[in-house]
């Protein structure tokens, strides 16, 4: 990737509102190409394992509301931030506190739970 902050020049799109006087573009708002573009591989791969994970969660949180062990917190974080990603793909949700909010609890609420 091309790190945090970086900028490209446009050569198949010229959205006319995003490019600067000297003729870059600093935004890209699609979640996964603006991870692939400010992290590179290493990113996309951090990307793809926290939606394998979110998913895993979901599974797991299906089999426990039929036992009735619930946590109710461990459900809400990881439903928030499985809206969250799927807003992302649309735009840029990163730069919200409250994503990163959601992300923080949803890693306390997997790493501090069973």
């Amino acid at each position: 990737g091309f790190g945090h902050g970086s900028s490209y020049y446009p050569d198949h799109s010229y959205i006319e509102r995003n490019v600067t006087p000297d003729g870059i573009v600093h935004h890209i708002h699609i979640g996964p190409v603006l991870i692939f573009f400010r992290y590179g591989t290493l990113g996309v791969l951090l990307y793809i394992s926290l939606i394998m994970n979110l998913i895993w969660t979901h599974m797991k949180n299906y089999f426990i509301w039929r036992k009735k062990d619930i946590n109710y917190a461990d459900i809400i974080f990881s439903l928030s931030l499985t809206l969250y990603l799927i807003s992302g793909l649309l735009r840029n949700v990163f730069v919200d506190p409250f994503f990163s909010y959601t992300l923080a609890g949803y890693f306390y609420y997997r790493i501090n739970t069973k």
